[in-house]
């Protein structure tokens, strides 16, 4: 009878950091797709000419205003450490609330839309993007 035995301790070892700075890499890499995202965004989101208000006059918003509020952060309900990390680009609904309006439309205006369109012209770059940083990353111990 033949027997072999493998210590697989040193693989595991191995596997275990590999895995671990793979975890590492992850969220580098998916702030930098996202920053890709954010700057499109920013640029495609539309510039009124001069200030417009809310209905009876009670709150005016300047022109940038919806440019100013986009922002990209980390989503951590959509995130899980090691596994996956999730960024949302979009614009704040305290400053702008009028954001939806624009990107969708309404009854009484046309859609003018800004985000859906940046997404779309710059997947492929946020993706390239976010993999030469996970790349990288990994190259340099996942730091």
């Amino acid at each position: 009878m033949l027997r072999v035995d493998f210590d697989m301790s040193s693989l595991n070892a191995q596997l275990d950091d590999f895995e671990a700075k793979v975890g590492a890499a992850l969220h580098p890499a998916a702030r930098a797709g996202a920053k890709v995202l954010y700057d499109a965004v920013k640029v495609n989101a539309p510039r009124s000419e001069k200030a417009h208000f809310t209905k009876g006059k009670k709150q005016a918003y300047q022109p940038g205003n919806l440019q100013a509020s986009i922002y990209y952060a980390f989503n951590d309900k959509a995130s899980e450490p090691g596994k996956h990390v999730s960024f949302s680009v979009s614009w704040n609904k305290q400053k702008a609330f009028y954001g939806a309006f624009v990107e969708w439309g309404t009854s009484r205006m046309p859609a003018y839309p800004f985000l859906r369109p940046a997404y779309d012209a710059f997947e492929q770059a946020a993706l390239t993007e976010a993999n030469t940083v996970f790349m990288r990353t990994l190259a340099e111990g996942g730091r």
